[in-house]
């Protein structure tokens, strides 16, 4: 008796044995499953993340393309020449000057027009930290003054630009001129009108 009670324990533990690969296997399946679910899922915020990017940037290119575009004919005659308000007794040092930088940088482009929309300078006073040490400060001091120049784009066009200029009161009053580089960027300030229109 007890001899056959030894003998179905044996088979029982053999049994058990011999279903424990399957056991694994199925244990194995589940997991890579699990897995490729996973990975699916980073795949899928992947995806949409650069569906997301790509959108962005078709938003910013169609931005650019808006804004370097040419207005239609009825914008253009609509287009005035920019007011010549400031009347400050530098003003003929300040065209001067943004003429000479404007050559400079664009000699096949000659000014049709220039002057100054802003009534004065505008002056801006203020402490910043240093780069390298928050805790120390330093003053800045200096004043901006835009001067608007057109230039002829074709035949049948011309474009209103900005010089800037700015006088620095902490080194003496110097004086710095900005010219836009390249004309066709997006990122510039320009304003279209008919070529007859400028007076």
């Amino acid at each position: 008796m007890l001899f056959r009670f030894a003998i179905v324990l044996l088979l029982s533990g053999c049994s058990l044995a011999q279903a424990d690969p399957a056991s694994d296997k199925m244990e194995a399946l589940k997991k890579g499953a699990a897995i490729k679910q996973q990975q699916s899922k980073e795949e899928a915020v992947k995806s949409s993340a650069q569906n997301e990017a790509d959108k962005k940037t078709q938003a910013i290119q169609k931005m650019k393309d808006a804004g370097s575009a040419m207005p239609g004919e009825s914008q253009l005659a609509a287009e005035p020449m920019p007011e010549d308000a400031y009347q400050g007794s530098d003003k003929a040092q300040l065209l001067q000057m943004a003429q000479s930088k404007w050559n400079a940088a664009h000699p096949d482009k000659p000014l049709l027009a220039k002057g100054i929309a802003m009534s004065k300078w505008d002056r801006k006073t203020t402490w910043r930290e240093e780069s390298l040490d928050p805790n120390k400060k330093y003053k800045v001091d200096f004043s901006s003054i835009q001067v608007w120049v057109i230039a002829k784009t074709d035949e049948r066009v011309a474009t209103q630009y900005i010089v800037e200029i700015s006088k620095d009161h902490m080194k003496k009053d110097e004086f710095k001129v900005y010219v836009p580089e390249d004309l066709q960027s997006s990122g510039i300030f320009k304003t279209h009108m008919l070529l007859s229109n400028v007076k």
